[in-house]
């Protein structure tokens, strides 16, 4: 005390700023004196509470009565209390799961793969076989004495109610993608049916039509036929551009090629993707390419939904490299030679037959009228009803 007394009022502020500034002055990272460790409270671990089963439950029903609700109203069903509960239910399920490890006197070992995993993530490197395989092994336990873990019906009751909520979820992101995709299609085509210069040439088509005082497709002469054919075509295209700028994939659908081959034709082909997809099983089946496949498997599970370029890369190559061993089994063989063989063949075939299309008297459109039966919309998840 005497020696702040002899201290200048600044110089007694400074005094007290510096004493202050050492106290609590930790940093991560930065070693610490053992005399202020030993002082120092300990890091609280995290509690991880669970709910009850019951409460749970109640939830699950509350959510599931409001979606049968929306439902019934045709309203887009409630996707805030459903994420809220889902996000609960993981938390909970994973709570259960650490649980039924530790029971299962599983931690430690969890805890060692988990290391070994953080490692290989950390240097960007391929999941090693042996690694793999470790996993393998420490999973099959885990699952072979899951049923005999204290809290295993708790656990077993939460990831089915997960499962169902997570099902209803992705229906009703998918239902809502659909309704608002199926809008969007609609309002494109009427775009196009309303255009006048479509307008016009279908009014036009209308009018020849009755001015032929015919009723019956089949009767009209060639020269009208051929008129609603192209007019048909350059809507079907017309379509497809726009089902394309939505971002879907479009395939025509055409009188399938086996209907107009010979049987000894078609037995040939039979007999050739059997003979292939046996060749391919094989390959397959191989031990190297089997290994790659696993770690293919591995590398798609570890990168997740949102692989970063490292991960990108590997996934690639190890497409590449099975892609290239199938190919070169089948080079290998005779299975080449036979294919170029069936090809003449089937070209012969068809040119015998007169082509694929047919005649225009096939086609039965209606008069007033135009359809878009040929065109099959081919969409990640995408339908319309």
């Amino acid at each position: 005390m005497d020696e702040l007394h002899k201290l200048d009022t600044e110089a007694l502020l400074k005094h007290r700023m510096m004493k202050f500034r050492n106290i609590g002055g930790f940093q991560e990272g930065i070693p610490i004196d053992p005399k202020k460790k030993k002082n120092m409270k300990k890091k609280d671990e995290p509690i991880n509470v669970k709910t009850p089963v019951l409460d749970l439950e109640g939830e699950v029903e509350n959510v599931k009565q409001q979606i049968l609700k929306a439902k019934e109203s045709s309203n887009e069903p409630p996707m805030l209390p459903l994420t809220e509960t889902i996000e609960k239910l993981r938390k909970e399920v994973d709570t259960e799961f650490s649980e039924a490890v530790k029971a299962l006197g599983l931690k430690d070992r969890f805890a060692t793969l988990r290391e070994e995993f953080s490692k290989v993530n950390a240097q960007n490197q391929l999941l090693h076989p042996a690694l793999k395989e470790k996993l393998e092994k420490l999973r099959e336990e885990f699952n072979q004495g899951l049923s005999s873990a204290p809290n295993y019906e708790d656990l077993k009751y939460k990831l089915d109610m997960l499962k169902e909520l997570s099902k209803a979820y992705d229906l009703a992101e998918k239902n809502k993608k659909a309704a608002k995709l199926k809008q969007e299609v609609n309002k494109k085509f009427s775009e196009i049916m309303d255009r006048e210069d479509i307008k016009e040439k279908v009014e036009a088509l209308k009018a020849e039509v009755e001015n032929s005082g015919v009723s019956n497709f089949n009767d009209l002469d060639d020269n009208l036929k051929g008129k609603i054919v192209e007019l048909r075509k350059d809507l079907e295209f017309e379509f497809i551009d726009v089902l394309k700028s939505l971002g879907l994939d479009v395939e025509l659908k055409s009188k399938p090629v086996e209907q107009t081959l010979p049987s000894e034709v078609k037995t040939k082909i039979e007999e050739l993707n059997e003979e292939i997809n046996d060749r391919i099983e094989n390959v397959i089946n191989s031990s190297d390419l089997k290994d790659k496949i696993e770690l293919l498997k591995l590398e798609v599970a570890k990168a997740g939904k949102t692989p970063d370029l490292a991960a990108k890369n590997r996934i690639v190559a190890l497409e590449q490299q099975i892609r290239q061993s199938i190919a070169a089994a089948v080079e290998s063989s005779n299975l080449k030679e036979k294919h170029e063989k069936l090809k003449a063949e089937l070209s012969k075939s068809v040119e015998s037959s007169g082509g694929l299309d047919g005649s225009l008297k096939t086609e039965n459109p209606n008069e007033d009228s135009f359809s878009f039966d040929e065109a099959r919309v081919v969409g990640a998840n995408r339908t319309f009803g």
